[in-house]
């Protein structure tokens, strides 16, 4: 069989990663914030900035108040009359500095955009990690720490994990069985690994990533062919478009439709599905045990699922 490699340009997705879903490694910070100082974190960060939406979501959930917000749709109600300071990927700094900061908190993935300028303005700064479901959980303990709320962050991952138990009943089923998560913009795809936020909810599931046997890479997504998918066969076939999302879904579609695609057992068996990255992020946030629910459904009932 002649080998077919899909077309990668691996730099440039990779980059284009952080801007999709919420636009999300451990936890780092900018200038000095540390576990060592919560005692004095509650009184010290008044002038809180999320960055992106996903972190709303967290300082939401210790109802801890912020001056402003991402420009995006999904803000949590309480944030809805706080100052909005652009989208994740182009921050407005003039309006980040107006407002007078004394901690900014983004996301990991974006950090290269706005830690020199952060520093620059003499802006505290720390990066939440949310690449996998441990990383969500370590980001809610940091949260935690910071703004001397461990007890509460205690109380946010026992509920979590509380709906990830609810989560995984009933996934029985699906041990064993393959699956190709494929990512990408309809003209280049990489394969996500258990290393990517759906790649390790499914391996919570008990579903086998066949990404692991097409690439020892150490990467959430990695290069593959075509030819090497067809031979381990998946069992489902999930989709993930990226940029212009509907051009993207159509041409994953065409994609599905080769040839060679039809030979598996995804395909054969109509088990190929298209994911909405509102429901299914690229990268993690606090819903983590609800996006798990929402895999698990879908693999055992299709797009029928509840």
């Amino acid at each position: 069989m002649k080998k077919i490699v899909l077309p990668i340009i691996a730099v440039t997705l990779l980059g284009m990663l952080s801007a999709c879903g919420q636009e999300k490694e451990a936890v780092t910070t900018d200038t000095s914030i540390s576990a060592s100082a919560s005692s004095e974190s509650a009184a010290k960060y008044q002038a809180v900035i999320a960055g992106t939406e996903t972190v709303a979501e967290y300082l939401d959930t210790f109802d801890i108040s912020v001056k402003g917000v991402s420009q995006q749709d999904n803000i949590p109600v309480s944030y809805k009359d706080v100052e909005r300071v652009g989208v994740p990927r182009q921050l407005n700094m003039e309006k980040i500095v107006s407002l007078n900061p004394d901690l900014f908190i983004g996301d990991k993935s974006l950090e290269d955009l706005s830690k020199e300028e952060m520093k620059k303005q003499d802006i505290h700064a720390m990066y939440l990690d949310n690449s996998n479901y441990d990383n969500v959980l370590n980001s809610v303990k940091e949260i935690g720490v910071v703004f001397d709320k461990e007890k509460k962050a205690d109380e946010i991952i026992e509920n979590v994990k509380k709906k990830e138990k609810k989560a995984l009943s009933g996934a029985e089923s699906l041990k064993g069985k393959k699956v190709a998560i494929l990512f990408g913009t309809g003209e280049s795809y990489m394969l996500a690994t258990s290393k990517s936020y759906l790649g390790s909810l499914l391996d919570k599931l008990g579903v086998e990533n066949i990404a692991a046997k097409v690439s020892k890479a150490p990467s959430p997504y990695v290069k593959f062919s075509l030819e090497s998918v067809v031979a381990e066969n998946p069992d489902y076939i999930l989709t993930l478009a990226h940029g212009h999302k509907e051009q993207a879904a159509k041409a994953f579609e065409a994609e599905l439709g080769k040839e060679l695609w039809k030979t598996t057992n995804a395909v054969k068996d109509g088990k190929t599905y298209a994911l909405d990255d509102t429901t299914f992020p690229v990268t993690g946030n606090i819903h983590v045990a609800e996006t798990t629910e929402a895999l698990k459904n879908l693999l055992k009932n299709g797009n029928d699922s509840k």
